[in-house]
């Protein structure tokens, strides 16, 4: 299959199944133990825990151990996006054969850049490419998502990647907290400059909810004239300008 990648072609082209080798760790389901399972999101959301259950309720007494850091699909949500890396908490987990898990070949691919891998569109599309079956239960040929060739950069530019990445992820969320810091700030400076006591309501905060308007005859002209001055005080604070 070609490569449905858009790349930077000074990155070679490898196959899936070049870092990515398929577990076989088969465990038979005793009926006397407790199993835990799990749910593989889609849209790249994860592997999270589904439920303990006794072997005696579990009809499929054939399944697979796997182990954090293994790569795992569904295979009728592939097209979905639901990869992800098996996290420290659901090792020794059991899966069925409809959830294949790999081993991941650390020296050639960053398990986080597959993992970034997985969530571009590109990818989304090859997934939805190998699947075939009715609407609703189309399952991923492994074969052929094995077989499929990706621009892969050598490890330590791959581990750059990474890098950036986490590095733009961390900025993004303490911009985030910095805005919502703001926002606190100008909504205590309106009270403040309304001359009210700020009560909280349970249920919801919006911001005029909270205002005491008995107190209103203390509003005077002068403060509230201050309102339109607002944006004036705060200008140039914002973190996203």
């Amino acid at each position: 299959m070609e490569s449905k990648f858009s790349f930077n072609n000074k990155f070679v082209l490898e196959p899936i199944g070049s870092f990515l080798t398929k577990s076989r760790d088969k465990v038979l389901i005793e009926d006397e133990k407790v199993y835990q399972r799990v749910t593989v999101k889609i849209n790249n959301g994860g592997i999270v825990p589904r439920d303990k259950e006794l072997g005696e309720n579990i009809g499929t007494k054939q399944q697979y151990k796997i182990k954090a850091g293994q790569f795992l699909m569904s295979k009728i949500d592939a097209r979905n996006g639901a990869f992800g890396l098996v996290p420290e908490n659901l090792e020794g987990a059991v899966v069925t054969n409809d959830f294949p898990v790999f081993d991941v070949n650390k020296t050639k691919i960053n398990p986080e850049f597959l993992v970034l891998i997985t969530t571009t569109k590109e990818f989304i599309h090859f997934a939805q490419s190998c699947s075939s079956g009715t609407t609703n239960r189309q399952r991923i040929d492994i074969e052929m998502f094995l077989a499929q060739r990706i621009p892969l950069p050598d490890i330590e530019e791959q581990n750059q990647i990474v890098k950036a990445y986490n590095s733009k992820i961390k900025l993004a969320e303490e911009q985030e907290q910095k805005a919502s810091e703001l926002e606190k700030g100008i909504e205590e400076y309106l009270f403040e400059e309304l001359g009210v006591n700020k009560t909280e309501d349970k249920r919801e905060k919006k911001l005029f909810s909270t205002i005491g308007y008995s107190e209103v005859e203390r509003w005077a002209v002068e403060s509230l004239g201050q309102l339109s001055r607002i944006d004036e005080r705060f200008k140039g604070r914002f973190p996203f300008n």
